[in-house]
């Protein structure tokens, strides 16, 4: 047997030592850690060697083993590696084959680029802000300076030899995060934004090495990205992986060229569930398949004999597609494929499996079905699903559907959606209204049930609800702020009055998922008008006076509004326990302004400050915490307001106290 010995590391190195292997070639992979090991599967062709290698040692490999090519595939980075394996072959006869990734034609986007870890290390020291290193491990010392290593985020391989790394040079469990990629775009956007990172550092390591995907999300988030450039460049030397296999074909002596049998997988949607339901293209999909996956319940619809998997997840899914390599695979999901289905999740998995074609059929979703059983339209109302959703995400949307439109439809995860449903109907809709709710259960299977909803008595079967609302007069839904001062109950706990709160509102970069606190809420006029703007927008209001957290429950509730949540605590007490926010409206600061600053930047540097001054000293006690922040962008206005009131037989304009409203914030990224 002809053999090859590849020294690996990289994905390039794992698809050529799976080729060569799969065509009858024998090969011997060496990799420098246990991580490296745990990607390869160890077959009768193929053999993995675990540990760092010196010259002497690579020699002494060739002695033993009769090689008839060496592939250096290790990272592009690993330059002394790739200097030893060449030593190592100065008195050898074996052919030498340089197996290098593309680093080039990704990086159009700006970034800042630099020709050593320790350039970048040296240039993040003159910068502010929490700072996500994806460089691995081996670098880390360089970056684990007294002027960094508190403000580090280290991103590394779940091995040990990783992970121990981080620990030696004095890394925290919280500045830690240990996964395996490769990471989307959506991925490392959520990473980014849960550890507020202001700076992302890659090394240049191409689309294989997820480049791309990093750019693109620093750049969503606001960060600046930081770029190790590769100094290895491609040469008349070095081969990509078809290259190679061309290469290795006249040396090993057989064909190295890709399969070229593609998969088709077909997403499917099999409608309410019974085979009445499908399509005739559906139908004829599983017919013609040669495996079908699918949660139990749907594979029922599969003819006898049809070879059927009991997986709805990918990662169980991908796997039996890898190994068996079916021509045609069929996933069956319930309703429509486009419509809050997991079928566009599983088509972005199947997306990275190489040589698969991917269809997606339609099916008829349970909205659809129940809207027919109840001779309605559906294109007109409102549509939401509850379905796997945590009730702090659905119980906004859910209240906020039943006062604004006329019609709505609710997919559910069960009775207990149904039931919580029940209770927001009896607590915000009027009991002489002429509303119509009306539930569906387990449409499309024989226990099918269609029928009127009794709010004080939900059903309590298990199994799928749809739900109905129908508003005989729906609340116009406001769309401009500034509510009436009347509307609010008062007391006498002080409040923004309606022209500054809508001009505050007016100056908030409020967004649909936008996170917001409210720093001294009193009746909370604010905290209500911004958590009125979309159901989905989270409100947390800190009030220190307990008259006034009655008062803003009270409101709360007399405005039906869900997505705000009242903290009985004095800021910054409580803050960091928060999900970080994107604006900050400071109402009151019982004298703690700067520490209240201190702690915004420190949950989030680019978060919005809104500030409203009354008198002098708040004002200056502004300017001067200000200093402590030389780069913020503060934007002020004075507003005065006057009103025409009667005064005896005449009508005087009588003014309100000028306002002065700050819009600040405090790191404004200039990168």
């Amino acid at each position: 047997m002809r053999n090859v010995c590849i020294y690996g590391g990289t994905t390039e190195g794992r698809l050529l030592a799976e080729r060569l292997a799969s065509r009858g070639i024998g090969v011997d992979v060496h990799v420098a850690t246990e991580y490296g090991e745990q990607v390869l599967t160890e077959t009768e062709n193929l053999h993995v060697y675990t540990g760092r290698l010196s010259v002497e040692d690579m020699k002494k490999a060739y002695e033993t083993q009769r090689y008839v090519a060496v592939v250096d595939a290790t990272h592009p980075f690993a330059l002394e590696v790739t200097k030893n394996i060449k030593e190592s072959l100065v008195a050898q006869t074996i052919p030498y084959f340089r197996l290098l990734r593309d680093v080039t034609g990704d990086t159009k986007e700006t970034v800042c680029r630099y020709a050593t870890a320790e350039e970048c290390a040296k240039a993040l020291e003159k910068t502010i802000g929490k700072i996500f290193l994806t460089t691995g491990s081996k670098e880390l010392a360089t970056f684990c300076t007294p002027a960094l290593k508190e403000r580090l985020v280290v991103r590394v391989l779940p091995g040990m030899e990783s992970i121990s790394l981080c620990y030696e040079n004095g890394m925290l469990g919280s500045q830690i995060v240990a996964m395996q990629g490769p990471f989307s775009e959506e991925s490392n956007r959520a990473q980014f934004r849960q550890y507020n990172a202001a700076h992302v550092v890659t090394k240049q390591t191409g689309k294989t090495g997820g480049l791309p995907e990093k750019i693109a999300a620093a750049k969503a988030v606001g960060a600046t990205m930081h770029m190790i450039c590769c100094q290895e460049e491609s040469s008349e030397q070095s081969y990509d992986l078809e290259g190679i296999c061309k290469e290795l074909e006249g040396i090993c002596g057989c064909d190295l060229s890709p399969e070229k049998k593609v998969q088709t997988v077909v997403l499917a949607g099999i409608g309410t569930g019974m085979a009445e339901n499908m399509t005739l293209e559906v139908k004829q999909a599983i017919d013609r398949a040669d495996v079908v996956f699918g949660a139990s319940r749907m594979l029922s619809v599969c003819p006898a004999g049809k070879k059927t998997y009991p997986f709805y997840l990918a990662k169980d899914i991908i796997p039996v597609l890898e190994k068996e390599k079916p021509e045609t695979a069929v996933i069956l999901f319930s309703g429509d494929c486009g419509f809050y289905s997991g079928a566009k999740k599983m088509e972005q998995q199947l997306q990275k499996v190489p040589e698969i074609t991917i269809k997606m059929l339609p099916g008829i979703s349970s909205v659809v079905a129940f809207a027919s059983r109840l001779k309605t339209a559906w294109q007109d109302g409102f549509l939401y699903s509850t379905h796997g959703v945590a009730k702090e995400e659905w119980v906004p949307v859910f209240a906020h559907a039943i006062q604004h439109e006329k019609k709505c439809f609710f997919l559910t995860s069960g009775k207990e959606d149904v039931a919580r449903m029940c209770q927001l109907l009896r607590e915000i809709t009027k009991p002489e209204s002429e509303d119509l709710v009306v539930y569906g259960y387990q449409l499309g299977y024989p226990s099918e049930v269609v029928g009127e909803l009794d709010l004080y008595s939900p059903p309590t079967a298990d199994g799928l609800y749809v739900v109905y609302y129908y508003a005989d007069k729906p609340c116009p839904k406001r769309l401009t702020p500034g509510l009436p001062d009347d509307s609010f109950t008062r007391g006498s706990v002080p409040m923004t009055k309606e022209e500054i709160r809508a001009m505050v509102l007016c100056k908030m970069n409020l967004y649909k998922d936008s996170v917001v606190y409210d720093i001294g809420g009193g009746t909370g006029s604010i905290s209500i008008e911004v958590a009125r703007m979309a159901p989905t927008i989270q409100v947390y209001t800190l009030e220190r006076f307990a008259d006034a957290v009655e008062l803003l429950e009270k409101n709360k509730k007399d405005f039906n509004v869900y997505n705000m949540t009242v903290i009985p605590k004095e800021a910054p007490d409580g803050l960091q326990d928060l999900p970080p926010a994107d604006i900050a409206f400071l109402g009151g600061t019982g004298g703690k302004l700067k520490e209240i600053l201190a702690c915004l930047y420190e949950i989030n540097p680019q978060m919005q400050i809104l500030f409203t001054a009354v008198t002098m000293d708040s004002v200056l006690a502004m300017e001067d915490a200000l200093k402590e922040y030389p780069e913020a962008k503060v934007d002020v206005i004075q507003v005065a307001v006057s009103r025409l009131k009667p005064v005896g037989a005449y009508r005087m304009m009588m003014a309100n106290n000028p306002i002065m409203i700050y819009n600040v914030l405090l790191y404004q990224n200039y990168h």
